[in-house]
């Protein structure tokens, strides 16, 4: 019984070992930096890795990426930064295509950091809802493309503009 399920062993050790691995590095680090008052959460969306928020005063902000390689494998890769932003910025705005009072900025694209950035803002409300402000920013590094979104009540925007404004300028890939 033992020599059975010593040779069992080294058959399943032997198979496992002759197939060939690879390795991949999984995400790119990066820093961001928030308000201490705000807490973490991952209830916002489930493809977010970075979620923060103020409940009291209902301020959100999160952080989407998507590694350049698997956009390419995915054949889903934009290699321009106002198309690419275009398509990530309309997942959140098309949630509001029937809404009338819907106001959407244009794609302002600029390089910072030695990144390319796109930013736009939404003014738009759901059913049964306050009006929101959507603070949209796409970051492109060499190897991710990044979403960074912020969002509060409009009535709150010229109070944490500037907030989120300030988290997008401490983003850093490491």
């Amino acid at each position: 019984m033992k020599k059975t399920i010593l040779a069992f062993s080294i058959l399943a050790f032997s198979i496992i070992n002759a197939q060939n691995m690879k390795t991949v590095t999984v995400g790119t680090p990066y820093s961001i930096s928030y308000p201490e008052n705000f807490k973490k959460t991952y209830e916002f969306n489930q493809a977010a890795n970075f979620q923060v928020y103020d409940f009291e005063n209902e301020v959100h902000f999160m952080v989407l990426q998507d590694e350049i390689e698997t956009l390419k494998e995915m054949e889903t890769y934009q290699d321009n930064i106002q198309l690419a932003a275009k398509d990530y910025h309309e997942s959140t705005i098309s949630m509001f295509e029937d809404n009338s009072k819907r106001k959407v900025t244009k794609l302002k694209v600029y390089k910072k950091n030695g990144y390319d950035y796109a930013s736009q803002f939404l003014e738009a409300e759901l059913e049964d809802s306050e009006r929101t402000f959507y603070y949209l920013v796409t970051v492109k590094t060499a190897k991710n493309y990044y979403q960074l979104y912020g969002w509060c009540l409009q009535a709150d925007r010229k109070k944490y503009e500037p907030l989120f404004e300030k988290m997008v300028e401490s983003f850093k890939e490491l």
